[in-house]
């Protein structure tokens, strides 16, 4: 019988579905800590990037769990909503309506194997502005993909929580 060999990932990129929104989605939600306790953090390269998307409120426990798990926070990149008047788009948020949401990088506190020169070469700007006429609640910026396949060219990468509209 042929053995199948496990792929390993160079990207995860992570929408979780935080425990304390209230949104009233027909899903199911983990825990905080079920959220970051069953990734498999062994099927990353030792060059791994993790990117998470993180609300305003659960930015400190996002770091703070990731460090616990020898993960050190890197970038923040910001996402602004607008409408097509270029009007901010008040959305989501625990305690208030926010125009922006938040993108953690992370990689292993101490790194396994440095990040190849391609990496520094990719353009992936810090700040993402988008019209998002007709995009859903909670769907994340359609670029990102392209951030994704930019940052590591030759793949692979790894989507988890994806929802339909992504």
């Amino acid at each position: 019988m042929r053995e199948f060999k496990k792929p390993k990932f160079r990207l995860l990129y992570l929408d979780p579905l935080y425990d304390f929104t209230g949104s009233g989605f027909d899903y199911s939600l983990m825990t905080f800590d079920e959220t970051f306790d069953c990734v498999d953090y062994d099927s990353l390269t030792d060059d791994a990037v993790i990117l998470i998307w993180v609300t305003n409120a659960m930015g400190t426990r996002v770091s703070v769990k990731m460090a616990s798990l020898g993960w050190e926070e890197k970038e923040i990149l910001t996402w602004s909503k607008y409408d097509k008047d270029y009007k901010p788009v008040f959305r989501g948020g625990h305690d208030m309506k926010h125009v922006n949401e938040r993108l953690y990088m992370f990689r292993r506190a101490i790194p396994k194997k440095p990040l190849e020169k391609w990496f520094f070469e990719c353009a992936v700007p810090n700040q993402i502005h988008t019209i998002i006429k007709g995009m859903k609640i909670s769907q994340k910026p359609l670029q990102m993909y392209d951030f994704c396949e930019a940052m590591v060219p030759n793949g692979p990468y790894l989507e988890l929580w994806a929802r339909v509209n992504n």
